[in-house]
């Protein structure tokens, strides 16, 4: 024997081949086994009906007025039909659109089953919701089904739980309870709105730093990686840590993807284009040193690209009146022909100005 359950009056076995036995009183057919069945991993008995969980997570049930038979079962209990029965979502990342199964009922009664109200309960309700839109509210007998929807959607990291409550006017389990239970797993580092294409004159090199286009919302970013580079004949492209170096060859065009992973080994991928030019051309009449339009990104911040001269260094600064100005602290020097800088922190609030200025400092 695998397993052993006693209801009220009866008893009921499970074989190790699947199969089950029971004996006792059956005035309502309790001990009845019902032709064929097979494949039984667990049994469960009540006070005057009996149960079987198969392999393939459907339910068989026998005795006073059978239960509505549920698909997708994990688990059941001694007590009652359904209760301490299991849903597993799994892993599903927070924060995003979730995962959806569907719950099925089945009335193998001789009656019709009404179904009162399906609810969640429990500390981690938020993390799921339940859809009855199509589902009946009066089932019909000779195997009639409905079924609702459940999704899984964490709000945060970690271990969640709730349980599925549906009420009913069956006479033996007026209300049987579902068990949910999903984990809430990191997000990967996200690339913000992505790395804009680039245009890089030849032999002049451009250098991007990584980290001005990627975010790690959970766990810190912690390496960068250049995944490909379809034309390096055009194009050659070096990463050294955060700075991705770019170098034109021959005039042509490549796709570069890198990929940004944080301490937890999940990552993120981007590709973007680079062309490489003989004559790098800005639209109209530009001086040497030119602050281009700020290109709004993700979680508002704001990304600067400075017309620069190679090994020459920059000083910022920025203001919100063009009275009184904040230099940025350090200085940056210039690897190629443009340097990009990202403002993560500009005011928020509606119809707020921010100037922006980029001054070339002398060299002693």
């Amino acid at each position: 024997m695998q397993a052993i359950a006693a209801g009220g009056y009866h008893t009921v076995a499970l074989k190790q081949d699947g199969t089950v036995v029971a004996w006792g009183n059956n005035f309502y057919g309790q001990t009845t086994i019902p032709a064929g069945l097979s494949g039984v991993q667990a049994i469960a008995a009540g006070f005057d009906n009996t149960v079987a969980l198969k392999q393939d997570g459907t339910m068989v049930t026998w005795g006073l007025t059978p239960s509505p038979k549920v698909t997708g079962v994990y688990a059941i209990n001694a007590d009652y039909v359904l209760r301490g029965s299991k849903l597993t979502f799994g892993n599903q990342q927070h924060s995003s659109s979730g995962i959806t199964k569907t719950f099925s009922i089945k009335n193998t009664g001789n009656g019709t089953l009404r179904l009162r109200s399906v609810s969640l309960t429990g500390d981690d309700a938020a993390d799921f919701s339940v859809s009855t839109v199509g589902m009946l509210t009066s089932v019909p007998v000779n195997n009639g089904t409905t079924s609702c929807t459940v999704t899984f959607a964490p709000h945060s990291q970690g271990f969640k739980t709730a349980m599925l409550k549906v009420v009913n006017n069956d006479i033996d389990e007026g209300e049987f309870s579902i068990r949910l239970e999903g984990q809430g797993t990191p997000r990967p580092p996200d690339s913000l709105l992505g790395i804009p294409d680039q245009q890089v004159r030849i032999g002049s090199p451009l250098s991007i730093d990584l980290s001005s286009y990627f975010d790690g919302p959970d766990t810190p970013i912690s390496s960068y990686a250049l995944e490909s580079n379809s034309h390096p004949a055009a194009v050659t492209a070096t990463l050294t840590n955060t700075s991705l170096q770019l170098t034109g060859v021959i005039p042509g065009s490549t796709m570069i993807t890198v990929r940004a992973a944080d301490s937890l080994g999940t990552s993120t991928t981007f590709s973007f284009r680079v062309n490489a030019v003989t004559t790098f051309t800005l639209p109209g009449t530009l001086p040497a040193l030119f602050l281009n339009p700020p290109v709004p990104r993700a979680r508002g911040a704001f990304q600067l690209t400075i017309n620069s001269i190679p090994g020459r260094r920059y000083q910022l600064a920025y203001s919100d009146n063009l009275t009184t100005w904040i230099v940025v602290p350090g200085s940056i020097l210039a690897g190629a022909d443009r340097l990009q800088w990202m403002d993560r922190n500009p005011p928020a609030a509606v119809g707020a100005k921010r100037f922006y200025r980029a001054t070339e400092i002398p060299s002693l």
